[in-house]
């Protein structure tokens, strides 16, 4: 579904802990795919899935969803496993301005999979500062703890929710 979508002109980011078995960057398959994987201090990696639904990225509009899986086939085949939308205004806000931002951002411990399937370390640009993600999560605060919750928390005021937007 990403090369139809990535055929069809929709912009297709990826950041990956590990392997992936896409190949981006190939011309009438994948050309709108990039991939990076971050190698840095953390194993532990965010599940966060954001979709712009016709609208640019970061976007208060996006749908952003968490997961406890990646897209590996023992996780999506062979397992019960959770995925479920962030409707927190705070909390959407969070995940696509500063864990999203900071991951696409992310110069000094990332590598661009290439469309052959090797990787090349991405390194800042001339002029560009370094950006390392995990030293920003490790010193920047959260913006949690500002926002408001959801007053309406039944399952069926949830799903109203998601059908208005």
């Amino acid at each position: 579904m990403l090369y139809e979508a990535s055929r069809a002109g929709v912009s297709v980011e990826l950041v990956v802990r590990g392997i992936c078995c896409l190949r981006p960057g190939l011309p009438g398959l994948s050309e709108n795919i990039r991939v990076k994987s971050i190698i840095g201090r953390f194993l532990e990696h965010s599940r966060i899935y954001c979709f712009g639904t016709g609208y640019g990225l970061p976007h208060p509009k996006a749908a952003v969803y968490i997961s406890s899986a990646d897209m590996m086939p023992r996780n999506l085949d062979r397992r019960v496993e959770v995925l479920c939308p962030i409707l927190n205004p705070t909390v959407h806000e969070q995940v696509l301005d500063q864990i999203m931002v900071a991951n696409l951002k992310d110069n000094e411990q990332s590598w661009k999979l290439l469309p052959d399937g090797s990787s090349n370390r991405i390194k800042p640009a001339e002029g560009e500062e370094p950006f390392n993600a995990h030293k920003y999560f490790m010193t920047n605060p959260s913006l949690s703890g500002r926002g408001k919750s959801l007053k309406e928390s039944s399952p069926r005021s949830l799903i109203r929710r998601l059908d208005r937007s």
